[in-house]
């Protein structure tokens, strides 16, 4: 059972690219969860970030990272994505022209 004590794959920056790109543009949520879900993420602080964004969105909440924020402190999520500096970085990653 070669392979057990090993993390699955995964991309840090992918999940990184695209939690950041859902925070600028909330019309880039409906297409990536379209496609992926929050169980598609290893990081479990991008699991909760994923899941607190698309629920947002579908309950017609701001998606914006201040709002985002709030939404995380308040179910007390906030400390484990890594606090409100970190979706900043998550904007920051996201490449642009």
């Amino acid at each position: 059972m070669a392979g057990l004590d090993q993390a699955p794959p995964h991309d840090g920056d992918a999940e990184r690219i695209v939690l950041g790109a859902m925070l600028l543009d909330p019309d880039t949520i409906a297409t990536v969860s379209g496609h992926i879900s929050a169980g598609d993420c290893y990081h479990p602080g991008h699991v909760r970030l994923f899941d607190h964004i698309v629920a947002a969105h579908h309950e017609g909440e701001p998606t914006e990272p201040v709002a985002i924020a709030r939404r995380l402190a308040a179910a007390g999520d906030l400390d484990r994505i890594g606090g409100a500096p970190y979706l900043h970085t998550l904007i920051a990653s996201v490449p642009t022209v």
